[in-house]
């Protein structure tokens, strides 16, 4: 038994504990000195304390592996790598218009100023590109290494720049609500795109087509919109199933929803590409204070002239009209100086002064017809000979000329045609095995090889090739003729009586057949529809009966 010890103080040996305290103490109460009872401690807290600490494991739990491909980029990743692609089929695009057209050089500088603009115009602005993105995820096992070392201070660490990504984004999102032009509060996912809507037509593929037009219109070069649509649908301007202009480096990391988006079904329309690009042109204008010029008039009202069969004289009269009905010739209404309006009722840009300049001149050629030839049945007959219709051919000439087929090759496998490879001749077959030749073989990764090879064990001789733009010499010259005068009686109508105004939104009106087949011809050549003609005729003719 171990010796009791004696206080110090007094030399008693007999100790007692206090049941209050927990302290020791000697029979006369003094207390033992360097002596403590954690009983009472441990009792009074809490059973968390009784725990043990352990480090914490930094073992990765077992999953199941991904199954995603991880060559195909996402999020702000997957847009950078998209609008590549686009600047890159821009540029092949820029590169087969110059061999087509014999355009100057100065088409792709003007080309690359008017892409970066329209670049900066974005709603949605295009993510810097991931210079980083390697540094993330190529090496994991690296980032993860000091980890090991320390206990607290990566949990702390991460935590802390956890907090710092946040408040970063909060702050980003504040910033950017206030100066973009959608609306603040829509909701976004990671990627910086809205979920709720599909990808805007300025980020499609008809996009580029769009700069080409601005650029056309800038140079003043008398390209229509037509032009571009007759050289998609003939594959000489990389459009259709663009993805096989790229190389394969970039197309293998497209997802599919950005392989769908630049691979459109078939070509745009003239109004929506004339749409998309006023738009452009006025945000140029209110942004950059860049201004995109009128149209060059001459070159377009002459093309659409010798589109509708007409003599030399039906130009100057189109352009007296067209002169009259004071058409702006502007991409958008709002580029072109306001009329002075003659009552305070009467609108600063009238109706249909932002549409396609050669639908308005072939409106008016429309116009002029009717005057000329009433085109309603009956016949138009001048009793002098210093009539301008001396200058005219006969309605059944001019309209028998007028149902010619003389379309290019073109024009005769277009979509909106009804054609059956069992109604073609011979030389048409060739003709439709050249396009289909350049439309899957040409421009694909295997065209050289697949071409020596069809060269080599299967030559076929060049079949005929077919102009774009037949010029009808000998029949404009015939129709330039002064034709003979009719014995006009007192029941004959003359040029510009009776004139008839329809109405285009009448879907029970009943069109005559000879207007029906000028308004066929003329919306065939705009790339418009036939109701959109008839409504910006009825317009027109509105207007110059109210002038």
């Amino acid at each position: 038994m171990a010796p009791r010890r004696k206080c110090p103080t007094c030399g008693s040996k007999k100790w007692h504990k206090e049941p209050s305290s927990g302290l020791v103490a000697c029979s006369e109460g003094h207390l033992l000195q360097d002596y403590r009872s954690e009983v009472n401690d441990a009792e009074t807290l809490g059973n968390f304390t009784m725990k043990k600490r352990t480090l914490k494991s930094n073992r990765e739990k077992k999953g199941r592996p991904s199954k995603a491909d991880p060559k195909l980029y996402h999020g702000n990743r997957a847009r950078y790598h998209y609008f590549q692609c686009l600047q890159l089929l821009l540029r092949k695009q820029v590169a087969a218009l110059v061999r087509l057209w014999a355009l100057p050089d100065a088409f792709e500088a003007v080309c690359r100023d008017l892409w970066a603009l329209h670049i900066s115009l974005l709603e949605q602005p295009v993510p810097p590109e991931p210079y980083f993105h390697l540094q993330e995820f190529a090496e994991p096992s690296k980032q993860k290494a000091p980890a090991q070392e320390s206990d607290s201070e990566p949990d702390e660490g991460a935590e802390l720049e956890e907090l710092m990504r946040q408040n970063s984004d909060v702050s980003s999102e504040e910033e950017g609500g206030n100066t973009s032009d959608g609306p603040a509060d829509a909701p976004q996912d990671s990627s910086g795109g809205n979920r709720k809507t599909s990808r805007r037509a300025s980020e499609t593929p008809i996009s580029t087509i769009v700069i080409l037009v601005l650029t056309c219109w800038t140079l003043r070069i008398p390209a229509l919109y037509r032009d571009f649509i007759r050289a998609i649908e003939a594959y000489d301007l990389p459009y259709l199933d663009s993805t096989r202009y790229l190389p394969k480096s970039m197309v293998v990391h497209l997802n599919p929803g950005n392989t769908q988006a630049l691979s459109p079904p078939h070509a745009p329309k003239a109004l929506t590409i004339h749409t998309l690009a006023a738009r452009l042109a006025r945000r140029l204008k209110v942004n950059h204070e860049t201004t995109i010029p009128a149209v060059n008039a001459a070159p377009v009202l002459w093309r659409t002239v010798k589109a509708m069969h007409g003599p030399p004289l039906l130009y100057h009269l189109v352009a007296s009209v067209a002169n009259r009905l004071h058409l702006p010739l502007t991409l958008h209404s709002s580029l072109a100086p306001e009329l002075e309006r003659e009552s305070e009722s009467a609108p600063h840009h009238p109706k249909y002064d932002s549409i396609p300049p050669e639908l308005a001149f072939m409106a008016v050629v429309v116009m002029v017809l009717k005057v000329m030839y009433g085109l309603d049945g009956k016949p138009r007959v001048a009793r002098s000979r210093d009539h301008p219709q001396s200058m005219f051919p006969s309605t059944e000439e001019y309209l028998q000329l007028l149902c010619k087929d003389d379309s290019d090759q073109t024009e005769l496998f277009s979509s909106e045609r009804a054609l059956s490879i069992l109604d073609l001749d011979p030389t048409t077959l060739d003709d439709y095995m050249d396009l289909c030749e350049k439309a899957l073989v040409k421009g694909s990764r295997e065209a050289g090889e697949g071409n020596e090879l069809l060269q080599r064990f299967f030559p076929v001789e060049a079949s005929r090739t077919v102009q774009s733009e037949r010029w009808h010499g000998q029949e404009i010259d015939e129709m330039a003729l002064p034709r003979s005068l009719y014995n006009a009686s007192s029941e004959e109508l003359e040029p510009g009586q009776g004139y008839k105004v329809y109405a285009g939104r009448d879907i029970c009106g009943d069109v005559s057949t000879e207007l029906e087949t000028v308004l066929l011809r003329g919306s065939e050549w705009v790339k418009v529809d036939f109701e959109d003609l008839v409504g910006v005729l009825e317009v027109f003719e509105r207007r110059l009966k109210n002038s």
